[in-house]
């Protein structure tokens, strides 16, 4: 890892104002691995999929010894795939989980994403806003056709369909996105609880605060006075 970069984070869970559990969970250890996961399966578990994944994230040696970080990442997803697989499978189709997941790493001067399903990943740099992950849902797979328009998606009745998660369907996929660090970049990992109801411009303006925790507690109450009707999790990270 490069001496004259270090990491800072906070993360924030909050269950919301309208479910009664918390499907989401998240990893923050600032030797360079962050994580959130939104649970999908409501009463069939889904807090345990997105549990699974963390367990499983936990696991990632971060050493700077001979490893490759993205490959034992990706190994990790795998494993945690599989064994959602395996759980649903066992329940004989009385429970069907699953769980979305957006990965941040950092090494060196670089950064990596690795994400299924709508839990994103932004990067503030100068200012500047930039979304670093694509929603793998329905309604973005027909924004890509170009069978709607953006108007069209926010309304959507299938707007909250997922096209890719985590143990939601045999074969195992997930996206990846990378590129180089500054001092100074502040990242925002972002179950969809927050990003249905904060715009890019609200993400803009409470990531862009010297304090990380102000920062944190502002958007958890900025969700919250929007009806909090989902869970809600993030975890912000500053790199120094």
């Amino acid at each position: 890892m490069n001496a004259q970069l270090a990491f800072q984070s906070v993360a924030r869970s909050h269950v919301g104002l309208v479910r009664q559990i918390n499907e989401d969970t998240f990893i923050a250890r600032d030797r360079g691995l962050w994580a959130v996961a939104d649970g999908v399966g409501g009463q069939a578990a889904g807090e345990v999929a997105s549990g699974i994944i963390v367990h499983c994230l936990d696991g990632v040696r971060l050493d700077p010894a001979d490893r490759d970080l993205e490959a034992d990442v990706r190994r990790s997803l795998q494993e945690a795939h599989q064994e959602i697989l395996r759980r649903n499978l066992e329940s004989e189709g009385n429970s069907e989980m699953a769980s979305t997941v957006a990965v941040l790493c950092m090494e060196e001067a670089r950064f990596f994403c690795l994400w299924a399903g709508d839990s994103r990943i932004y990067r503030l740099r100068q200012h500047e806003l930039t979304q670093l992950t694509k929603d793998h849902r329905l309604v973005q797979d027909m924004l890509d056709a170009g069978l709607i328009v953006e108007s069209e998606a926010l309304s959507h009745p299938n707007r909250n369909v997922l096209t890719r998660a985590i143990g939601g369907d045999a074969a195992f996929q997930i996206d990846a996105n990378a590129g180089d660090l500054c001092a100074g970049d502040s990242f925002l990992l972002a179950t969809d609880g927050v990003t249905e109801v904060c715009k890019d411009s609200d993400i803009l303006t409470t990531l862009d605060n010297f304090d990380l925790a102000v920062s944190a507690d502002a958007l958890v109450e900025l969700c919250l006075s929007r009806g909090g009707p989902d869970n809600l999790t993030f975890v912000i990270v500053r790199v120094m």
